[in-house]
């Protein structure tokens, strides 16, 4: 692999996390419109690859489930697609995973294995009565606790009547980052203009 294509990849990569952090952002903060499927596990695991299904598989004899709602946010970004998954736990809480990438079928893959990684970390949490350290372990177990569940339930019913789409402005930073391992890895930023906060503000944000 060149080092034009090692940039042109990174960049794609930086671009995607740009994007799924300002249309997921977005979405919950003005409840835009998006397409939400609600599917039993059953339909959900005929639409995906079999390492997605195991995985899905093996979450549902972790956490009790039944749905899982498949929500789109519209928007401009072209040639993006931003999945996100929300699984409602049966004795409440929420569960969620997303990605965006520019192949729908990556998209999904990535998303379910964030919503794995989130329903393995809730699980051990349960089970280990452990005391969140972090700001996102915060969130994650306000979510998955059931703290959250009427903010959800809101959010999927005003943004599934919304008619306002996200439009995204152009980028502000879109560069490669300097550093002193520079020789060794590529690291590069994208970042749009009044991006809003993912991983901050208040705790009752689903943006994981």
């Amino acid at each position: 692999m060149d080092t034009i294509t090692e940039i042109q990849l990174v960049r794609q990569n930086a671009l995607n996390e740009a994007t799924e952090r300002y249309v997921w952002s977005s979405w919950w903060d003005l409840k835009t419109h998006a397409k939400i499927e609600k599917m039993t596990f059953d339909q959900i695991a005929d639409s995906v690859n079999p390492q997605a299904f195991d995985l899905l598989a093996d979450l549902k004899s972790r956490c009790d489930f039944e749905y899982i709602y498949q929500v789109n946010p519209i928007h401009n970004a072209k040639n993006k697609s931003l999945i996100i998954f929300l699984i409602p736990l049966k004795n409440g809480g929420f569960i969620s995973g997303g990605a965006c990438d520019n192949d729908l079928n990556s998209s999904i893959s990535r998303g379910i294995a964030e919503l794995y990684r989130h329903g393995l970390a809730w699980e051990r949490a349960k089970k280990e009565s452990l005391i969140p350290q972090t700001f996102y372990e915060q969130r994650l177990l306000f979510f998955a606790s059931g703290c959250g569940d009427k903010l959800v339930y809101e959010t999927l019913a005003k943004s599934s009547t919304s008619e306002t789409h996200i439009e995204l402005p152009s980028l502000r930073l879109d560069s490669l980052v300097s550093h002193k391992f520079s020789d060794l890895y590529l690291c590069y930023r994208c970042l749009y203009h009044n991006q809003p906060p993912f991983g901050d503000g208040d705790l009752e944000r689903l943006c994981l």
